[in-house]
């Protein structure tokens, strides 16, 4: 799972925490095509989201991203920024490694973001664990990954994307086992 640093040029959506994945506005043009409305919203929009965050073009895209493999997880409102967040997850023809390493080194830093790294999806259930109980010792809670707090989102996108791909299940059995383990 990609997470970055917000930026504090995003002063409306919790500057310096950290947030899983990437985030782009829905546009008109996501809807719409030459005769009429589009059916592939979802399609389009995760393009130009990697278009506008990461400067990946067309051609980048179709050989990075596994289009085929985007699943719409959830919709959500975002009540505190009114903002209609649709959470999904799409596989990358790259390790995680290899994506950061090419962006990282290629990237200029983004109004919208300003580290850039990874968490292994296998790995969720523990950093949800961490992070709670930080929470609960009322520390700040902070994300080795990047030193920061995480965005308010976060959470949820992380346990609906290990959800996805691992089961609900699963993922109650891990978080249980993160309790009596080191992570």
């Amino acid at each position: 799972m990609i997470i970055n640093k917000i930026s504090s040029n995003k002063d409306n959506d919790y500057p310096y925490t950290i947030a899983a994945t990437i985030g782009e506005q829905l546009e008109m043009s996501d809807f719409t095509n030459r005769t009429g409305y589009n059916d592939n919203f979802v399609d389009k929009w995760i393009s130009r989201a990697f278009l506008e965050e990461f400067g990946v073009s067309e051609n980048e895209y179709n050989r990075i991203v596994d289009a085929s493999s985007a699943r719409v997880l959830a919709i959500v409102e975002e009540g505190d920024i009114y903002n209609i967040s649709i959470v999904t997850v799409v596989s990358l023809n790259y390790t995680y490694e290899d994506f950061i390493n090419h962006f990282s080194a290629s990237l200029v830093i983004d109004r919208e973001f300003t580290e850039l790294d990874y968490i292994e999806v296998k790995n969720i259930p523990y950093v949800l664990k961490k992070h709670f109980e930080s929470i609960k010792a009322n520390q700040t809670p902070s994300n080795e990954y990047c030193n920061g707090n995480y965005h308010p989102s976060t959470a949820m996108r992380m346990f609906l994307t290990y959800s996805h791909f691992y089961g609900i299940n699963r993922f109650k059995d891990e978080y249980l086992k993160a309790s009596s383990s080191r992570f």
